[in-house]
């Protein structure tokens, strides 16, 4: 499983991400994009960001396919017309030292 950050970025500087945002998001994946779940954080540091937890073969499959449903989702939502997809990357986490 991966974890995948998608930065989104509002028209309006400061604009509110609705806080439904991530079950839009889940809502608007296909059975065959495995996303299994998807958290809002409408006050992250770096901006508005969803983190959405997928099944994918590798990585670069992972940042693709959230890509593409959150670009759907910014689509299909009326509410979300204003918004934009900024960057989807997967967090980077330093190893764990024992």
């Amino acid at each position: 499983m991966y974890l995948v950050h998608a930065r989104l970025l509002p028209a309006t500087p400061g604009g509110p991400l609705p806080p439904q945002t991530g079950e839009w998001v889940l809502a608007a994946a296909a059975p065959g994009e495995r996303v299994e779940h998807v958290t809002c954080h409408p006050d992250a540091r770096a901006g508005p960001a969803l983190g959405v937890y997928l099944l994918a073969a590798g990585l670069e499959q992972a940042e693709a396919v959230t890509a593409i449903v959150c670009a759907r989702t910014l689509a299909r939502r009326r509410e979300l017309a204003d918004w934009s997809l900024l960057s989807v990357c997967a967090p980077l986490i330093p190893p764990v030292l024992f």
